[in-house]
């Protein structure tokens, strides 16, 4: 077993509800709500974060959060899904999951860091921040934070509040594209100013001065970041093998199925359906006797799935060769020539098998020992397979030539 231990950097805000609306000096120095990375104590280096696997990013709501506040998140989600690979579902028994609420200002974890992770939003009316939280929790870090801001922007660390500069310290993160003025993860230049701007473009880009900050739309530079974060590629749900066990049997008993499902596609495969039907020829469909059915809520890119269970051939089957077969359907499934596989399995009376002496199914050293010890004159014996009378050589040799699975 291995551990894998992750590290998150949690954004947040420092001020709260009133302090924006009634303090003017507040709202200057803060007039977008901007967030804030809190690092580790003692550590001034960035923590590159960890993607969602797959893209998929289970979340709850606090209980106290409104209807019309979880609508708010939710068509944000939207927003994001619609331009990347990435696809929040509502948890169900996920240990990685988001917990969405109002704990005092627009902050969140960057990345998925394992288990429970808050994030909180007090902006709940601008979808844009909305989704500035969201991206964060994505895998993203501000974009002023980047190693090349230097080449694009001036900042001012006279203008910045003491109690804040280090959110305008270089992350060690991996960057993506050109340098992004129109990012929604880019600050203002008021971001916590005590009069001035916080930062200044630099000669050629000054036409972006006023841009930075913007809360309005996904830039193409932030469209871009998730699409490479998150590709948005296809799922492939396949069976790769079924086997049936034992696959001679009569009506009305149990086989046991295991089959192997596999996604080979580079995007997670949702609302995937496993069916195992008794079929009389090599093609599955709705018309042959459903036996079990699993439901996946989503399997992984690249993910294997073991589905191991016991089924009950119907009383009354005829007689004969039959299939015993997986169908595997997922929503939006890129490949539909591998999502069956089928096995035979012989239903009928079964053949007297008299070398199995022990009963369990096969002919092997259980049986040629029962022989052996049973040589001699028995009257009337499972040991006298040959019926006269005597176990002897005789009986031994069928045994041998018996040995195998009956």
């Amino acid at each position: 077993m291995s551990l894998t231990i992750r590290l998150g950097v949690l954004i947040a805000v420092t001020a709260s509800g009133p302090a924006f609306s009634a303090d003017h000096a507040d709202q200057h120095r803060n007039p977008d709500h901007t967030c804030t990375i809190i690092r580790p104590e003692g550590d001034r280096g960035a923590v590159v974060p960890d993607t969602w696997p797959g893209g998929i990013v289970p979340y709850e709501f606090e209980s106290d959060v409104s209807n019309t506040n979880r609508n708010r998140v939710r068509n944000s989600m939207d927003m994001l899904e619609a331009v990347s690979g990435v696809t929040f579902i509502p948890r169900t028994n996920e240990s990685a999951r988001l917990n969405i609420g109002g704990f005092g200002g627009n902050w969140s974890s960057v990345g998925m860091t394992g288990g429970q992770q808050n994030l909180s939003i007090y902006n709940w009316s601008s979808p844009l921040i909305i989704c500035h939280e969201l991206i964060h929790a994505l895998g993203r870090y501000h974009q002023q934070s980047r190693t090349d801001r230097d080449d694009y922007i001036q900042v001012n660390w006279e203008n910045i509040d003491d109690d804040y500069e280090y959110n305008y310290y270089i992350s060690n993160s991996d960057e993506f594209g050109p340098y992004d003025f129109e990012s929604v993860m880019h600050y203002s230049q008021w971001g916590f100013s005590t009069g001035g701007p916080t930062m200044t473009c630099l000669p050629g880009y000054e036409q972006w001065q006023n841009v930075m900050g913007q809360r309005e739309y996904l830039s193409d530079g932030d469209i871009a970041t998730l699409q490479y974060m998150y590709v948005d590629g296809v799922s492939d749900a396949s069976v790769l093998f079924v086997q049936a066990s034992p696959d001679e049997l009569e009506a009305g008993a149990d086989t046991h199925v295991l089959a192997v499902l596999k996604n080979l596609g580079d995007q997670a495969a949702f609302d995937a359906d496993a069916s195992i039907y008794l079929s009389a020829d090599a093609t599955l469909g709705s018309d042959d006797v459903l036996l079990h059915q699993e439901s996946y809520a989503y399997l992984l890119p690249g993910e294997l799935v073991y589905l191991s269970v016991d089924v009950t051939i119907p009383a009354g089957t005829a007689d004969g060769t039959w299939y015993v077969g997986v169908k595997l359907d997922g929503a939006g499934d890129s490949d539909g020539s591998n999502n069956a596989y089928v096995t035979t399995i012989d239903i009928g009376a079964l053949e007297d098998c008299p070398a199995d002496i022990s009963g369990n199914g096969s002919v092997d050293v259980d049986d040629v020992l029962a022989v052996v010890a049973a040589f001699g004159d028995c009257g009337s014996c499972s040991e006298d397979i040959d019926g006269d009378g005597t176990v002897g050589v005789d009986d031994l040799l069928v045994v041998i030539a018996a040995f195998g699975p009956c």
